[in-house]
């Protein structure tokens, strides 16, 4: 491990160790509340090394959990000399002489099984595969055929087996992802790498061929090194998954947070006295004047006031929601609602417009079915004319709407030769929809803020995001389309840049 390595584990144990949970940042928070069933007690954190996957022991109370500790982007997982490798498979795997032999020759790359060749003989991977086509086949059914027992070897055991991680955590202190190893593994199985030999996601090399031979770099020939190339990306991915968990974790955290009173700054910015007032987590759904139906409203929490015993607060561990408002007969006071962005949170969205809501925003489809189109693969062109079916719109009219509005004769939306008018629509309407919104208050308040579509205090007049509370108001936005375009399901998305 690099020394950046090392001394981002000790950084997180020293956040960790001898500190208790509402101590810690809303990523610390976020970490042992994914892990720990419950987080009342002093907390412990230890470092384990040696040959363990394990980098990192948490204890807190009667239980505790192991940690693997990842960062930065060389995203190696697993490095271990290929003979020990391959007795270790031939034990355990049964691995046979000619798969032993074939990645004795891959690691090597230099026509040996031992590294004795010379240097001039030495070779890169894709080199080697394309002399050695029936080699790398051997090896990749090996890999194939044994894939969780191995990566399990590589991410989550180690050599030893003896301190296993329960779960991995990608970041440092104040940024980071955290997924349990079962639900990793599941996830690097069933996934591949495009590297020469693969192990599911994981990409097998050697850590070094040293092709100019180099007396400085022999050390690391011999040595196989597992990568995961994706590893930030995959982290995001998984946590994202129990995304759900994760909001509502940091909704409960910044309501304890308010509820304890300890600090009062983010009263101070509220513009209330902490006393005789307290935080209160939306629980259900409001009815959306837009959607005519009830669906989940801006304000993630708001304000209430009105008095609770001490004692009830401690026993709901400060974290209030509606039933307990109501229980208590507090009243909440309008203005207050807060939108809450869990830690890490990169790609929320702040509406989703499907062809009725966009036709109620901003009188017509036209905008939203040209920014929709397909321009970029001439593959894709033929969708065009479903994709303005999909938001009502005939072929005829968006013709001579953008023919007008761009000053130039438009004859198809699915032809090759259109493809630079294609372009330049899709350009247009998504600068005008852009432009609409900034120089539209009361629609920039509806849709940032829901001031129009949900009742008080249901809207979200304030923003928590990465520990700060600040008045909300219209992001830096950008307009895209959703996800299911291809398969017939047309919306636009409005997201923060």
């Amino acid at each position: 491990m690099s020394r950046s390595g090392f001394e981002n584990e000790r950084a997180l144990q020293e956040a960790l160790h001898h500190q208790r949970y509402e101590k810690l940042n809303d990523n610390l928070k976020q970490m042992l509340h994914v892990s720990f069933r419950s987080t009342r007690g002093l907390i412990r954190c230890e470092r384990e090394g040696g040959e363990h996957k394990s980098d990192l022991r948490i204890h807190i109370g009667s239980e505790s959990h192991s940690y693997s500790v990842k960062k930065g982007r060389g995203n190696s997982v697993h490095q271990e000399p290929v003979e020990a490798f391959i007795i270790a498979m031939k034990r355990e795997l049964g691995m046979s002489d000619e798969v032993a032999d074939a990645l004795r020759a891959f690691i090597w790359g230099d026509g040996t099984l031992d590294g004795t060749g010379e240097v001039s003989k030495r070779m890169a991977s894709r080199s080697f595969k394309k002399q050695h086509p029936e080699r790398i086949k051997r090896i990749q059914r090996f890999l194939d055929t044994h894939r969780e027992a191995l990566i399990r070897r590589f991410v989550i055991e180690g050599v030893s087996g003896e301190a296993s991680a329960e779960f991995v955590y990608y970041g440092n202190v104040t940024r980071g992802f955290c997924v349990s190893s079962d639900r990793l593994l599941e996830w690097l199985v069933t996934r591949t790498s495009r590297g020469v030999l693969s192990v599911g996601r994981l990409t097998l090399q050697a850590w070094n061929r040293n092709l100019k031979g180099k007396p400085s770099q022999e050390k690391k020939r011999g040595m196989m090194q597992l990568k995961w190339g994706q590893m930030k990306k995959d982290m995001r991915l998984l946590s994202q998954s129990t995304g759900y968990r994760a909001g509502k974790t940091s909704e409960e955290q910044f309501v304890e947070r308010l509820n304890r009173k300890a600090e009062r700054s983010y009263w101070d910015v509220l513009g209330l006295p902490a006393e005789g007032h307290y935080a209160i987590r939306v629980k259900y759904q409001q009815y959306g004047k837009l959607s005519g139906r009830k669906v989940w409203a801006k304000a993630d929490a708001f304000i209430a006031s009105g008095s609770v015993d001490p004692s009830y607060l401690e026993q709901r561990a400060y974290r209030l929601d509606e039933d307990d408002g109501r229980r208590c007969g507090l009243r909440a006071i309008e203005g207050t609602g807060i939108s809450i962005k869990r830690p890490n949170s990169q790609a929320y969205q702040i509406i989703k417009m499907r062809p009725e809501t966009f036709a109620k925003l901003f009188g017509s489809t036209l905008l939203a079915a040209g920014a929709s189109l397909y321009c970029k693969k001439l593959s894709k062109l033929h969708h065009n004319e479903a994709i303005l079916r999909g938001w009502g719109v005939t072929v005829e009219a968006f013709l001579a709407y953008y023919s007008n509005a761009l000053e130039m004769p438009i004859g198809s939306v699915s032809s090759a030769k259109c493809q630079r008018c294609l372009r330049a629509i899709k350009r247009y309407a998504k600068a005008t929809i852009t432009e609409q919104i900034k120089n539209d208050p009361t629609l920039a308040a509806f849709l940032f803020l829901g001031v129009g579509n949900f009742d008080e205090p249901y809207t979200a007049h304030w923003l928590y995001e990465e520990g700060i509370l600040r008045p909300n108001r219209r992001l830096p936005f950008r307009i895209t389309t959703g996800s299911g375009r291809s398969r017939g399901r047309y919306t636009l998305v409005v997201k923060p840049k």
